[in-house]
């Protein structure tokens, strides 16, 4: 692999090592890495924000929404860690949204697609979210909390 691919791919992916041929080779120390990236800091910062939920104004809304991926429905092989990181987050969003739906709070795991409904993967856009996000914190009630969406579209359900 050039130096050029290699800093590419560390870029988008930090140091995320690549395991097709034998996907439970993946070091233990890398999947902790991950796992702390993608569900150990967003479950604190959604307990925080229960925290902050219970002392702002009825009013306001009080929406969680973590930037989720296709990884917590499909699999791809070179990316185990990351999916099972995405997999106990949105797993955590979906308990959270009923857990706290009795106080008014909303969580959801958020995540763009192409309108086939294949991975946006770097082709996200960050208006479709933008426009997106300040759609479900406006909405009153709990959603479904995984939401797909299309850029220019809005809610899109894939199977």
């Amino acid at each position: 692999m050039s130096k050029i691919v290699q800093r590419k791919r560390e870029f988008f992916f930090g140091r995320c090592e690549i395991h097709n041929e034998n996907p439970l080779s993946l070091s233990l120390i890398d999947f902790q890495r991950d796992f702390i990236i993608n569900t150990t800091s967003a479950l604190a910062v959604a307990r925080e924000a229960t925290k902050g939920f219970e002392q702002i104004p009825e009013s306001a809304s009080k929406t969680f929404i973590h930037a989720g991926n296709i990884l917590n429905t499909t699999t791809m092989p070179p990316f185990l860690s990351l999916g099972l990181g995405k997999s106990a987050a949105a797993y955590f969003i979906q308990h959270a949204a009923v857990a706290y739906s009795d106080r008014g709070f909303k969580f959801y795991y958020a995540d763009e697609r192409n309108p086939d409904g294949s991975n946006a993967s770097r082709g996200i856009s960050g208006e479709a979210h933008a426009k997106f996000y300040l759609q479900l914190s406006e909405t009153k009630s709990q959603g479904s909390w995984h939401q797909t969406f299309v850029k220019d579209i809005g809610y899109k359900q894939f199977s």
